[in-house]
């Protein structure tokens, strides 16, 4: 288990992360900035864009799930016939199908075949030939931001759960992608943008969130999918039969869903079997304790790309979560109430 020392040192975290990034140093920001006045698009440029996957309205959900899956992504934007951004399309929409068409809101438990769940592949509508636009939202928070809009604007899009946000020029056509991990590197480099908030510990900050979701690792992957649709969560904590942790399930485990060695019929397994398909093992859940600061919560995050993590006691039992949403909306909330002046004063921690 990843416990370790909870005053990890940068220069492993480097390390880790070379592969990302061609040079750490990119996401160093000159001196004298804010959240106020740098904009979306100087955070496109720190980023080592991949070529930007899009599909169309009338993409239909197999040719969808094709490309996500030989991409290696989870979501991608979905523009009109005039190439303006329309919305998101995440592999999840695709599991909630999936769910309702075996009207699983009802009974998560219920006993289907792999044979049947496995026709939904080939049966066209209501699901392989289904277009995207079918899927397709309104959202509660706006899911996209110009060039010139704050990196605060984007925060403050970000607290309200959005993972990621599509930055568009000026005739609304998608250059790029800002997501909630982008924002934690952000953080990582340029401690200074969040003050002494680095220093504090989760204790005192109350950005953990007490007793989080959690099933135990004999429970049906499909059940746990459905608990995550019903609560509005990306992830749930996988817990043994005496509550400890022992691993994550999260929207990300959905990846490559579909694809010809990764078919749906793999939602009826337990967890533990399903994970063991995947990757050949249960992945180690990363830890820090509720004494942690918020710069070792963040530099874990960035060291092992995750979305959140979990706090436990010294008998490797869950207590808390925290979420980069949670991180997110503390420094919003941090920021919103100190004058602006005083941030853009605030001088950089040497890293």
């Amino acid at each position: 288990k990843n416990s370790g020392n909870p005053d990890m040192k940068r220069a492993a975290t480097e390390t880790i992360i070379t592969d990302n990034l061609p040079i750490c140093k990119a996401w160093r920001l000159p001196e004298g900035h804010s959240l106020h006045d740098l904009k979306c698009w100087a955070i496109l440029n720190y980023k080592r864009q991949r070529s930007l996957v899009t599909f169309t309205e009338d993409t239909v959900l197999y040719d969808a799930l094709e490309k996500l899956a030989y991409e290696g992504i989870l979501s991608a934007p979905v523009v009109d016939s005039e190439n303006r951004f329309v919305g998101f399309f995440d592999v999840s929409a695709a599991v909630k199908l999936a769910l309702g068409l075996f009207s699983l809101q009802v009974d998560p438990d219920a006993k289907i075949t792999e044979t049947e769940f496995e026709n939904l592949a080939t049966q066209g509508e209501p699901f392989s030939n289904t277009p995207l636009k079918r899927l397709l939202s309104t959202p509660k928070v706006p899911n996209s931001l110009g060039r010139q809009d704050s990196v605060m604007h984007l925060l403050e899009i970000m607290q309200n759960g959005v993972h990621r946000v599509v930055i568009i020029d000026t005739d609304g056509k998608p250059e790029g992608i800002i997501t909630q991990s982008d924002i934690m590197k952000l953080f990582y480099y340029n401690q200074y943008l969040i003050g002494a908030e680095a220093d504090k510990k989760l204790e005192d900050l109350l950005v953990a969130i007490p007793d989080p979701l959690s099933l135990n690792v004999k429970s049906r992957v499909i059940k746990a999918y459905q608990t995550l649709i019903e609560n509005n969560i990306s992830a749930i904590a996988v817990v043994d039969d005496d509550k400890k942790l022992v691993c994550t399930l999260s929207s990300s485990d959905v990846k490559g869903l579909g694809a010809e060695d990764c078919k749906f019929s793999r939602l009826l397994l337990n967890i533990d079997d399903y994970f063991i398909h995947r990757s050949g093992r249960l992945r180690v859940p990363v830890t820090c304790t509720i004494s942690n600061t918020l710069e070792t919560v963040i530099s874990k995050a960035v060291m092992f790309r995750i979305h959140r993590v979990w706090i436990t006691d010294e008998n490797d039992r869950l207590t808390h979560v925290v979420s980069l949403t949670d991180i997110i909306a503390h420094v919003v909330n941090k920021m919103l109430t100190e004058p602006q002046s005083q941030t853009e004063k605030m001088q950089p921690k040497k890293l």
